[in-house]
């Protein structure tokens, strides 16, 4: 404890991790970036879907929004092989982009990328649903947030 206020830091150990995934996380970079969210998002999640079509306004508010896969039937399920070929796709963006609209998905067999990683991952920081938003000094956002609420909190912190 320092300062006038106690402050968990539980989720910052985890923090290393999150970042150690960078070449693997799918990033909508702001063109003047002053914070980076972290997003574990599933396919299926309404919610996720709401918070990808807000994107270019987190961006546009100076705010980079990293992607990491969190299927919520796990990364063995349907959803998770689909994710697992939108994360190893050569363009990963425009995949991800399709991928919410219910565009089919490619099939990719072979990668380096396993997002059972990005999984347990999540479950380190105890993330039980989506979307689950990581604040880049580990505060954990369970759920959507309007572009304009989450840039609110995230210039909070």
């Amino acid at each position: 404890m320092s300062g006038k206020t106690p402050k968990n830091i539980t989720n910052q150990v985890l923090v290393d991790e999150l970042n150690s995934l960078k070449n693997e996380m799918i990033i909508y970079k702001s063109p003047h970036e002053k914070y980076i969210i972290t997003v574990f998002t599933d396919l299926t999640c309404p919610y996720c879907l709401k918070l990808h079509n807000e994107n270019n306004e987190l961006n546009n508010k100076g705010i980079t929004v990293r992607y990491l896969a969190f299927p919520r039937k796990g990364p063995g399920s349907v959803v998770g092989k689909e994710m697992q070929s939108v994360w190893c796709n050569g363009f990963k963006t425009k995949a991800l982009n399709g991928a919410f609209k219910n565009e089919p998905i490619a099939p990719i067999e072979k990668c380096n990328i396993d997002i059972s990683k990005h999984y347990n991952l999540g479950l380190k920081f105890g993330i039980t649903g989506t979307p689950a938003i990581v604040l880049e000094d580990g505060t954990l956002i369970a759920g959507y947030l309007s572009a304009d609420k989450l840039a609110e909190v995230v210039a909070s912190k």
